[in-house]
């Protein structure tokens, strides 16, 4: 990631963290970190986790929770976004992660901007452009995000056909990483169902 968006983030964490119900819940609260609890009848506090689901080959992060006075799985990140920033003002805009860690869920990273915005944050990315995410191998750990498989081996120094074979599955790994084609976050079929997020 470029030195703007650690600059960017380091200065994000500063913020204390607080508790909001989920619109629709008097059980379920998130924080501006993403983080999840449940009240309980006792009035103690039981921590809700996320959990990693994949989705064309791009993992995201859900949560099972009371939204809209409906108990389901949910994309955590739209959750956060319906508590914590503004609704869109079209229902045309996309949620987009300022940092592009698609599971850094913290408010301040996240914003609605138009699908032409989102091509010009991701650098132009065309449909011949293929951006891609390096994961640590053994903790499954996202560590970069690439608007380019061309980039991505500029970067590590390897070939373009090496980390093309590993986004394939041909290879398990590339260069001691895993790698994994990203995906847009209005690509996501999940969020066209969510109503009111207009994706």
């Amino acid at each position: 990631l470029s030195l703007y968006f650690v600059v960017q983030f380091k200065n994000m964490k500063k913020i204390p963290e607080y508790w909001l119900f989920v619109t629709g819940s008097t059980k379920y609260q998130v924080s501006n970190y993403g983080n999840f609890r449940k009240i309980l009848k006792t009035g103690k506090i039981k921590p809700i986790k996320t959990y990693f689901k994949s989705l064309k080959h791009t993992q995201w992060l859900y949560v099972k929770v009371e939204f809209n006075s409906v108990y389901k799985e949910y994309p955590a990140q739209v959750i956060v976004a319906d508590v914590y920033i503004d609704k869109p003002k079209d229902k045309s805009m996309v949620l987009h992660h300022k940092n592009h860690l698609i599971t850094d869920n913290y408010a301040g990273n996240l914003e609605w901007i138009t699908r032409k915005e989102l091509g010009i944050k991701s650098g132009g990315t065309t449909r011949r452009s293929v951006p891609v995410v390096k994961y640590d191998k053994d903790t499954g750990e996202i560590l970069d995000f690439y608007r380019s498989i061309s980039q991505a081996a500029k970067d590590n120094f390897i070939s373009k056909e090496t980390i093309c074979l590993a986004v394939k599955g041909k290879l398990k790994t590339a260069a001691g990483f895993v790698w994994k084609k990203e995906t847009l976050e209005f690509e996501d079929p999940k969020f066209q169902k969510l109503k009111g997020f207009g994706i």
